[in-house]
């Protein structure tokens, strides 16, 4: 059998038993007791004395699964769009898979995939013996008894009577009992109708459910990681202590023909001890931010703002004593700047990248504020520290003017429907022309812009070669709606939308993205074949309809944090034609001199095989 039809015919059998949940465990949920083995009697029938057996330490497993032979649908579908040479029907390889291995046509045809699976386990973390363990399950079928007769003979259990049965192998036994269209599992009596209770438990929820308590996190160290960033060795500790109290950790995943992948992992655990101030409440709604900026980013990010106590703390970690003095001062007004801007950020934060019709990128960072005039005077501040630091520069370059950078600061230099914009303007000198040629697209005219405005609560930076245009379509929008905003963005509404909010969401445009990745190649190369073949994967990629927006998300809590993943419908069954279109353009922009030179080739073969063969003579 194929190590594909292997994969699948694992997937089948053991998903139903062993991926799925019985809901959430509550706070004051305990561990499974360990169970104790009877204890052995003397001889001459002489009571031994009762020694308590020590207690075992389990590891508890709950999951759940229903609406499997969708899913098993979906990754058809799914194969059919992304391995169109190769696609695979799951249930059909399943089917042959157990009909190779012995069992009759019937057992297959008899699991109810649509219906619900569910089960619990408890295992020992180390030592401890069978009698420790327990299995439950419930398993839907249509007819548990001719899905028994269809198991193999070698693997058929016998018949106990009553609807029970048992299948024993070796020292270890699995009971089985019919409850109308339940198949139950388990190990022991207890276990039978710990499984009959299953179905009750499971609250409704994602197609997929897998939930995990009492785990071992003593090899766990957070500092190997953490500990060369800022702060990283106290959050470090805390993230140690945290885990030492860790109560379970949770898994989910969602998928169908007519729904969006979904995937979650959770943890639960008393999160708070992180200091989590900076990061609001989480954001399961477009916010008013949002609904002021323009739509359609390559990509989007936005925080949900909090307490900054922390955040200044950063900041004040700065070893001023290892500044040198000349540039000192330029330092203290940075940080100056960065604790007012701390202090105005009122509710949320975005950062977006855009490119625009032309293929301008421009990056920017908004806000919900508190105060204009104390917000426009820290940007200021910004604005001043950048200046300052070209003219550092340009002075260290002394007489080579070719290798000098430029500034121009304009404080309130940039009309605005309501106001006026600060704008910079740093000159990129003929010595780094080359170092910045493949961020061309962010530049105008050889030169960096930083535009930043404030008014009515909302502030705005924009950096790159739109910046002007892009502020200017925000000034004058701000206090009536916009015909389209950001607030439309589907990727966040289904990220916000399946996490139930999310503190940071994340999402982008894969087309918008291979567009940006394609400008990069263009600007980076001098190469006129490059060129031509950028331009004609620009005009293939903009044959393309949408494919969606995927989204990735982060919510924490106080004694929960979670990681959320969101595939639209429209990515996961992406026409063939699409799916093919960008692995190629992926292929060009990966590596553009290899993609040209493997295709030449094709290109020549096919003319070749169109020259005609020369006619013979006449002998």
């Amino acid at each position: 059998m194929s190590t594909r039809r292997s994969a699948l015919l694992m997937a089948s059998l053991v998903v139903p038993l062993a991926l799925a949940s019985c809901g959430k465990k509550k706070n004051n949920e305990e561990t499974q007791p360990p169970l104790t083995p009877v204890p052995a009697v003397a001889v001459d029938d002489a009571p031994a004395p009762q020694r308590p057996a020590p207690a075992v330490e389990r590891i508890t497993v709950t999951g759940s699964i229903e609406g499997l032979d969708d899913m098993l649908a979906a990754f058809k579908k799914f194969s059919e769009s992304y391995m169109p040479d190769e696609a695979q029907d799951p249930k059909a390889e399943i089917q042959a898979g157990l009909l190779g291995m012995g069992f009759g046509p019937g057992f297959f045809n008899n699991l109810d995939l649509n219906g619900l699976h569910a089960f619990t386990t408890s295992t020992p973390v180390s030592g401890g013996g069978p009698q420790d363990s327990s299995v439950a399950a419930s398993v839907a079928v249509v007819d548990a008894r001719k899905l028994i007769e269809n198991m193999p003979q070698s693997q058929r259990p016998a018949p106990l009577g009553e609807g029970m049965w048992e299948l024993a192998v070796d020292s270890t036994r699995l009971l089985m009992r019919e409850q109308g269209k339940e198949l139950l599992l388990g190990m022991s009596t207890a276990d039978i109708d710990t499984a009959g209770k299953l179905r009750g438990q499971t609250k409704p929820g994602a197609r997929m459910r897998v939930r995990a308590t009492n785990i071992p996190t003593d090899d766990i160290d957070p500092s190997a990681v953490l500990e060369e960033l800022p702060l990283g060795g106290k959050l470090a500790r805390d993230l140690d202590e945290i885990l030492r109290e860790l109560e379970s950790v949770g898994m989910s995943l969602d998928l169908g023909t007519t729904r969006d992948f979904t995937a979650a992992v959770d943890a639960q655990a008393p999160f708070h001890k992180l200091g989590l101030g900076p990061i609001g409440q989480p954001r399961a709604a477009a916010t008013a931010l949002e609904s002021r900026l323009p739509a359609d980013p390559v990509f989007v990010t936005t925080l949900s703002w909090g307490d900054p106590a922390l955040l200044h703390k950063l900041v004040d970690s700065v070893p001023m004593g290892q500044v040198p003095d000349p540039v000192k001062p330029m330092v203290e007004k940075a940080m100056k700047s960065a604790h007012g801007l701390l202090d105005q950020v009122a509710s949320d934060v975005t950062f977006a990248l855009y490119l625009d019709k032309k293929g301008q990128a421009t990056f920017v960072m908004a806000a919900d504020v508190k105060d204009d005039a104390k917000t426009k005077a820290a940007l200021q501040g910004v604005h001043q520290v950048l200046s300052e630091g070209v003219d550092a520069q340009a002075t260290m370059a002394g007489k080579n003017k070719d290798g000098a950078f430029s500034a121009k600061l304009e404080l309130d230099g940039l009309k605005m429907p309501g106001g006026a914009a600060d704008h910079l303007t740093i000159k990129i000198p003929k010595d780094f022309q080359g170092d910045v040629k493949k961020a061309r697209m962010f530049l105008s005219k050889g030169s960096l812009e930083a535009v930043s405005y404030v008014h009515q609560g909302t502030a705005i930076m924009a950096i790159g070669a739109g910046a002007r245009g892009l502020v200017t379509d925000v000034a004058k929008n701000l206090g009536k709606p916009r015909k389209s905003s950001l607030a439309q963005h589907a990727g966040l509404e289904s990220l916000r939308k399946s996490m139930g909010g999310c503190q940071i969401c994340i999402a982008g445009d894969p087309l918008e993205y291979f567009r940006f990745r394609l400008i990069l190649v263009r600007d980076d190369s001098d190469d006129k074949t490059v060129q031509k073949q950028v331009g004609t994967n620009m005009g293939r990629l903009s044959k393309l309809s949408s494919i969606g927006e995927p989204g990735f998300g982060v919510k924490v809590e106080a004694e929960q944090a979670s990681v959320g993943l969101v595939v639209p419908q429209a990515t996961l069954f992406a026409p063939a034609a699409t799916v093919k279109a960008l692995g190629e353009i992926n292929e060009f922009v990966d590596d553009p001199e290899t993609a040209i030179a493997e295709a030449a080739p094709k290109k020549d073969e096919s003319k070749r095989s169109e020259k005609k063969a020369p006619a013979k003579k006449a002998g």
